[in-house]
């Protein structure tokens, strides 16, 4: 599958992610729940790769 992505699209996308990043590591310093929490984790490390994977696009 392939995606054409817009330069302003793909700052957005970057921009989203970074905030998504940020917001999902305060939700797993708070959480309590430790199936929740590992969740919380995997998400992070989904959206981390992406965002990595977004910027090695040139």
């Amino acid at each position: 599958m392939q995606l054409e992505i817009k330069p302003e699209e793909m700052e957005l996308l970057k921009l989203l992610l970074e905030k998504d990043i940020g917001e999902t590591r305060v939700e797993v310093h708070h959480a309590r729940n430790i199936e929740y929490k590992a969740h919380l984790q995997e998400r992070e490390r989904i959206a981390q790769a992406l965002n990595d994977r977004i910027k090695a696009v040139k």
